[in-house]
């Protein structure tokens, strides 16, 4: 809703959209920060470093895909027909949308992230 010169993003946009936001990044930087101590788990000569780098690694990847859950729920929630958002990806045959491609993105990468979960524990 419009008023004057200014637009109320209040209106259109729910706590929810900010929840998935913030677990959005959180996912992504934990995923980083996986990732990252990954490599550097296989550029140590000593055990206890190579020990805590996997750590770290495996604890990422963790928190990565939790957080993408809780980001996905309160996503799905926000909208009107929460049922339908299950059916969106597959149904929708715009694949040059962006609400595909950023759908797909986040399947792809909640789908990998759960792999290297399940490849550390």
């Amino acid at each position: 809703m419009a008023h004057g010169v200014f637009w109320d993003p209040s209106v259109h946009w729910g706590i929810q959209i900010a929840i998935y936001l913030f677990f959005g990044g959180l996912g992504g930087g934990a995923y980083i920060t996986g990732y990252v101590a990954d490599l550097l788990s296989l550029r140590t000569d000593e055990e206890d470093e190579y020990v805590a780098r996997r750590e770290t690694a495996r604890w990422g990847m963790y928190i990565a895909v939790i957080s993408m859950a809780f980001g996905g729920v309160s996503l799905i929630l926000h909208l009107g027909v929460p049922l339908r958002a299950l059916q969106f990806a597959i149904l929708f045959t715009n694949y040059g949308s962006w609400m595909v491609i950023g759908t797909w993105t986040i399947v792809l990468f909640t789908f990998w992230a759960i792999m290297q979960a399940f490849w550390y524990s």
